[in-house]
């Protein structure tokens, strides 16, 4: 490899380098948070009455929604029940039907004040950040996860469990499997995490993903094998709709649940294959995918191509937040200056190229130079 070759790979590997650190930096604490599951959608029907709103909480209401939230997070809602309308069409474009009946949502300001806004019948789980009773139309929404005390993304959360609502309501509560329900909440919420693309990397890898069967009740209990299941999940249901009229085919699915037909027999009669069939071509589909990085990227660089989808992702979803454009904009700045400045330096560093012998040089005060 010549000198000037040789540079120009060193730049681009000091840049890859210090954008793949200041990422992993940056999004580390979605990371270390995303592995475990922060929702859970319960089935309970509305026989019982919802709790009043504690001391502190005030409720709203309009034609479409319901909301009880804490008087001192009244901006941040704000936000969220200015959002909402543009949230249910996105949902109802990517279902093929939008949803207009009434929700109610509930916003606490951590995981214990979210038990007290819950239905006495159907407590949510501790672990739950954002819970989502479909029959029912009701979200609770927390501001604060669990043990970590971390703030989620809140319109991410929102969307996750309006997608909940929303699928319920477009089968007109049709029995749909776990991993369908959960693979497109995540599609709809835009939810990408570094932990998601590893484990599901490694799994394929391994020749270690879960039977399709073994999702459709249920999630397993260990840590382990339920990350494998979202990342596994939310794959699937993302090959589904990328695939050729893959969105058509799936609101034609819905229309026929809407009529009765089971799931398994919906998506065939959609997609003109079995669901197992289907589950097939995504399998070698993900393996192609992710059996073809180590060559082409070599090694360790499979986790910068896993960052930079990550980078995408995170852009477009904070962009969304108009308010923090100006932020966005510092950072990036800051960003290219700090990358130009690893190039000055690897130039630097670099000898320079050889003279050609051909061409007659002078020196002159410890430099040389090239006649003309």
């Amino acid at each position: 490899m010549g000198l000037v070759a040789l540079a120009t790979s060193a730049r681009r590997r000091g840049a890859l380098a210090l954008v793949a650190f200041v990422f992993c930096v940056a999004l580390a604490p979605l990371a270390s948070h995303a592995q475990a599951p922060v929702d859970v959608s319960v089935e309970s029907q509305p026989t019982t009455q919802l709790p009043g709103a504690p001391e502190g909480y005030e409720a709203v209401a309009d034609s479409r929604a319901s909301w009880v939230y804490p008087t001192a997070a009244s901006s941040e809602v704000r936000e969220l029940r200015d959002a909402l309308p543009g949230l249910r069409h996105e949902i109802g474009a990517a279902l093929g039907a939008t949803d207009s009946a009434p929700l109610f949502l509930r916003v606490a300001t951590g995981p214990e004040t979210l038990q007290l806004l819950a239905p006495a019948d159907a407590p949510p789980p501790a672990y739950a950040t954002g819970v989502a009773y479909p029959a029912r139309g009701l979200i609770l929404l927390s501001l604060t996860a669990p043990e970590s005390g971390v703030r989620p993304d809140m319109r991410s959360l929102l969307l996750h469990e309006l997608a909940h609502v929303a699928l319920h309501r477009r089968v007109r509560g049709a029995s749909v499997p776990r991993w369908f329900t959960e693979g497109l909440a995540v599609q709809l919420a835009g939810e990408q995490n570094l932990e998601r693309i590893r484990t599901l990397w490694g799994a394929s890898s391994g020749d270690n993903l879960l039977p399709l069967s073994a999702l459709s009740n249920s999630f397993p209990s260990r840590a382990s094998e339920v990350n494998l299941a979202y990342a596994q999940s939310a794959d699937l249901v993302g090959y589904l709709m990328r695939r050729p009229d893959g969105r058509a085919d799936l609101s034609a699915a819905f229309d026929e649940m809407a009529r009765g037909t089971s799931f398994d027999d919906a998506i065939e009669h959609a997609y003109g294959m079995s669901l197992g069939a289907l589950d097939a071509h995504w399998r070698s589909n993900l393996r192609e995918r992710y059996q073809s990085w180590p060559l082409a990227l070599g090694g360790g660089s499979v986790w910068l191509l896993a960052i930079v989808v990550l980078v995408v992702g995170f852009f477009r979803k904070r962009r969304r937040d108009q308010k923090k454009l100006a932020g966005w904009a510092v950072q990036e700045a800051a960003l290219d200056s700090a990358v130009a400045a690893v190039d000055r330096e690897l130039l630097e560093l670099l000898p320079p190229p050889p003279l050609d012998a051909s061409v007659p040089t002078v020196e002159h005060e410890g430099r040389r130079h090239t006649l003309h």
